[in-house]
């Protein structure tokens, strides 16, 4: 199902209203709810308040009553008195319990016993005997044994019991001992307060009002029931209960709690602990009445709800039918036509569109407007197509904003057509005159190339000579080069010759070394032996006669030493000089090596430069051979283009026609005569008032 715009907006904002109307009614209805709960949990605590105190102030009397009690000087009397005494006999039980002493405090027992509904009050000796109470039957009587006795601690101070089963009214009963000290801090006895605990719930607590079907009732720490309006729902006082009720009052003990009673009752409960006992109390009450009322608050309101959605519903409908769909149907109407293609206003709207939504200065009113700026927009973008279409390119465009994509794109067109057209203009004159050139050039073309062809001839004859004579000296470089290689090696061979003569030379002066130094060895004996015949010269002349002849001989030996150190020098001064010849022999024969290497070195070089030279010639050969075959091409070629030239020649006069037609063409053309182009953010156009009486123009409209 297609639904008309009106529904789209009535339908969502009817349903809005309604959930908002709804919600106002849920949030009313849920804090009435609220506050009557609140409410309720504010008298359930007040209420609370007024039975806490009642218990607190309760057991604050007892202990005021049980410290006058203590502070009595015939108490401490009587505690002392008893402390000696066996009341195991008879005799002396019946004594004391009729002195005066016990009477007095007896009267003063029983005068509290009966103001504060007691069960009875015991004045107990530090072994937990009693000693005084209004039955005189009881005087003697041990209660050390007894569960909460054993529970008491006179060091801890008061104590309270937990709630047990009376032996004697079998009631709900609980005891508060209240301990005795004697001028030295000693422990010497106690004040025991047996309290009937159902009786004072029912004298005190029973009767307060707790509103509609409400009550109170007491459990013990441990979950048991001590104290309910209705006796049934006291359960044995020996066993807790299981109920979860009771066990989630007693692990909640301080705070409200909301529960659902077994009869289908949905209740809401204060529960707090009382005082110092440990006990918890339950003040309950019904929300049945507080319920009822949030309930027909809320209907109340429900029903405010609807009746106001329905009266939005209705007046928005109308608003909506006047000012939203009346307008929308007009613009979907011109914006149909619009896209295909008629731009005028149907003249059943004219007035609707001129007086009203033009002139509306809302949403619609903004639209109405934007689409009459895009309605002359198109017709002037149209117009300017058909100044296109006509071959009129001498115009403006104006651009409806900076960011006019079409406009700008129409400036940049009708910019690239002037500047192709007049482009083209050029070039037609420019090919027409080209043409012209080539034809002439064609012709010269011709004329040359025939000329160029018997240059060719020539011009192979000539290489074909050249590459004979690089062919004959390439030969003659590879004779000298064989020459060289051979020249080559005899210079190597020489130069390695005397290398050899450099060592043996070599040799020769290190032997004559070896003989010098001989020489001197010799010369050194020489020296030795004449120092020897100069001792024995000596000797000899000291030993006078016998020793003429020793002497003699010394002599002999000393010419003998002479002769030879002589020789010997004269053959040193032969050595130096052939040694000095062998050194001057080696300085040549060094000398000439090196001459011999630079003799070999020199051949190489000249060597390598004649292979070169062979190669290059032989390159060169090959080279005249390689230029004669591209001279054949060429000549070729030549006989080839001579013939396009004529080709070509007759080609430039057909396009010297073709360049006239596009000339004619181009000038049918009405180009812009100025060469400078306009940033398209200046642009204005001029598109000759062909629009004019077909749309409506916005400065006639007053803002």
């Amino acid at each position: 199902m297609k639904l008309k715009l009106k529904w789209k907006i009535i339908i969502p904002v009817a349903l809005i209203t309604l959930l908002c109307f709804a919600a106002v009614a849920f949030v009313s209805a849920l804090l009435v709810r609220v506050s009557n709960q609140d409410g309720v949990e504010r008298n359930l605590k007040s209420t609370s308040t007024i039975i806490n105190d009642m218990f607190v102030s309760y057991f604050e009397d007892i202990e005021n009553q049980a410290q006058f009690i203590a502070s009595l000087p015939l108490t401490t009397g009587i505690l002392k008195q008893s402390a000696n005494l066996d009341f195991t006999a008879k005799e002396i039980l019946g004594k004391f319990a009729t002195s005066n002493e016990i009477l007095r405090i007896n009267r003063i027992i029983d005068s509290v016993i009966k103001s504060f509904a007691l069960n009875t009050v015991f004045l107990l000796d530090a072994k937990g005997v009693i000693v005084a109470n209004p039955d005189e039957k009881r005087i003697g009587v041990s209660i050390a044994q007894r569960d909460y006795y054993k529970s008491f601690d006179p060091a801890k101070g008061p104590f309270f019991s937990e709630v047990f089963e009376s032996y004697v009214t079998h009631r709900p009963t609980i005891v508060y001992i209240y301990p005795l000290k004697g001028s030295t801090g000693e422990f010497i006895g106690s004040l025991l307060f047996s309290l009937d605990f159902t009786a004072f719930y029912d004298a005190h607590i029973k009767s307060i009002d707790v509103g509609d079907g409400g009550y109170s009732f007491v459990m013990s720490p441990d979950g048991r029931i001590i104290a309910h309006p209705d006796a049934g729902k006291m359960v044995d006082l020996k066993n807790p209960s299981t109920l979860p009720l009771i066990l989630d009052m007693i692990k909640l003990r301080n705070g409200i709690l909301y529960y659902e009673f077994p009869a289908g009752n949905n209740k809401v409960a204060n529960v707090f602990t009382v005082g110092q006992t440990g006990w918890v109390c339950s003040v309950t009450t019904n929300l049945a009445p507080f319920t009822e009322i949030a309930n027909q608050i809320a209907l109340y309101i429900s029903m405010a709800a609807i009746v106001a959605v329905v009266i939005v519903s209705m007046l928005l409908y109308f608003i909506i039918l006047y000012q939203v769909d009346k307008p929308f149907n007009c613009i979907e109407k011109h914006l149909v036509l619009f896209a295909k293609g008629q731009m005028e206003i149907l003249p059943e709207y004219h007035d609707y569109v001129v007086n009203v939504l033009l002139k509306r200065r809302d949403e619609l009113g903004n639209i109405s407007r934007a689409i009459n700026g895009l309605q002359n927009y198109v017709i002037r973008m149209g117009d300017m197509a058909r100044e296109i279409a006509g071959r009129n390119l001498d115009i403006e465009v104006e651009l409806a904003g900076e960011n006019d994509s079409l406009g700008l794109a129409f400036c940049q067109m009708v910019e690239n057509l002037n500047a192709a057209f007049e482009q083209a203009q050029a070039t037609a004159l420019e090919v027409t005159g080209s043409s012209n050139e080539v034809s002439s050039a064609s012709a010269s073309l011709s004329s040359g190339a025939t000329r160029q062809a018997s240059s060719l001839e020539e011009i192979t004859a000539s290489i074909v000579e050249m590459g004979n004579r690089a062919r004959n000296n390439a030969e003659s470089a590879d004779i000298a080069n064989d020459l060289s290689e051979k020249s080559k090696m005899s210079a190597d061979a020489g130069s390695e010759q005397m290398k050899k003569l450099s060592a043996s030379m070599l040799d020769i002066t290190r032997e004559a070394e070896e003989v010098v130094k001989i020489n001197k060895v010799i010369d050194d004996i020489a020296f030795q032996t004449n120092l020897l015949a100069l001792n024995a010269a000596v000797e000899a002349a000291r030993a006078g006669r016998s020793g003429k002849g020793f002497a003699v001989v010394a002599e002999e030996v000393r010419n003998l030493a002479a002769r030879s150190a002589k020789a010997a020098s004269e053959t040193r001064n032969m050595i130096d000089t052939v040694v000095e010849h062998i050194k001057n022999g080696n300085k040549l024969s060094v000398s000439t090596s090196e001459k011999l290497e630079e003799i070999t070195v020199n051949i190489g070089q000249t060597s390598d430069l004649v292979k070169e030279i062979a190669i290059a010639s032989n390159s060169q050969a090959q080279g005249v051979m390689e230029i004669k075959a591209g001279l054949e091409q060429i000549d070729q070629v030549t006989q080839q283009n001579t013939a396009s030239a004529e080709q070509t020649a007759s080609a430039s006069q057909e396009m010297n026609s073709q360049a006239k037609k596009l000339q004619n063409l181009v000038d049918e053309y009405n180009i812009k005569n100025n060469t400078t182009r306009h940033l398209a953010a200046n642009h204005k156009i001029s598109s000759g008032g062909q629009g004019a009486g077909r749309f409506i123009s916005l400065d006639s409209l007053d803002d």
